[in-house]
């Protein structure tokens, strides 16, 4: 059993326990595959020095992931989609304004205590008012979409060709 990191852990075991969380996070949320078991190796050369970890562009690479995995998954017969598909849930809250949770009143310290971005759709959402688990209505709004709709949601103001 692990002990809880404290002033008096060594410098390596903490190191150690960071790599550790970051290829979780990477193998197993960020750049997740269809197997549900296996995790690819592949990033431990990235979390071999800490210090440069902040110098690579997660972002830009996990949407690279995504798109490849998305591309891959409408050409080919699989039906599942190796990708961090919470980033594109929150993407489409944000952006497309038919498939919006309707979220509750924010909470007194909403101000004064930081939350992440995604948290405002998670907290206090009336789940009733929502249509998980039916892809009909999502496809029918996408159906009224137009292309002035879709451009007026990200804030354009005339189409371009």
């Amino acid at each position: 059993m692990q002990h809880p990191i404290g002033e008096d852990t060594p410098q390596a075991d903490v190191d150690r326990r960071a790599r550790l969380y970051l290829l979780i996070i990477f193998g197993a949320i960020l750049f997740p595959n269809t197997s549900g078991s296996h995790m690819s190796l592949r990033y431990l050369r990235y979390i071999d020095d800490l210090a440069e970890i902040g110098c690579y562009s997660w972002g830009a690479a996990v949407l690279g992931y995504m798109y490849r995995g998305f591309c891959r998954c409408s050409m080919g017969t699989r039906v599942e989609v190796p990708a961090f598909c919470s980033l594109l849930q929150i993407w489409v809250w944000t952006r497309l304004r038919p498939f919006q949770p309707i979220p509750a009143d924010p909470p007194a310290d909403y101000l004064t205590v930081p939350m992440p971005y995604a948290r405002r759709w998670s907290r206090g959402v009336r789940r009733r008012m929502e249509t998980h688990h039916s892809l009909l209505p999502f496809r029918d709004q996408l159906d009224r979409m137009t292309a002035q709709t879709v451009c007026s949601y990200f804030g354009f103001t005339r189409l371009t060709t």
